[in-house]
């Protein structure tokens, strides 16, 4: 089995564990984009969608690898992935609350 988009998942190897506090804050001012991938790199072609590692690595370095010789900057989205969770269970959270004032 391919395991290039699997990330162990499992309690037995995590220490330190805690729920991720304010996610809303974490990726806020961390910009989406569309974009045409240039002739720089030979790994993608054509119209794509995603993140400047350059940006998110200002405020979440953890989540920018290096590779390469003249750091090419890769993006752990299987850990995004957590964040985001987190962010929708908080934004539910905030729209419960309002739905109960009305």
């Amino acid at each position: 089995m391919d395991k290039g988009h699997l990330k162990l998942q499992d309690a037995r190897f995590q220490d330190n564990r805690k729920p991720v506090k304010r996610a809303l804050e974490h990726l806020e001012n961390i910009e989406s984009y569309e974009f045409n991938w240039n002739l720089g790199q030979n790994q993608f072609y054509g119209k794509d969608y995603g993140f400047v590692g350059q940006e998110l690595e200002k405020t979440n370095p953890e989540l920018v690898q290096y590779q390469g010789n003249d750091g090419e900057r890769h993006i752990r989205l299987e850990s995004m992935v957590a964040i985001l969770w987190q962010q929708n269970k908080e934004l539910l959270k905030r729209i419960k609350k309002l739905e109960s004032k009305l």
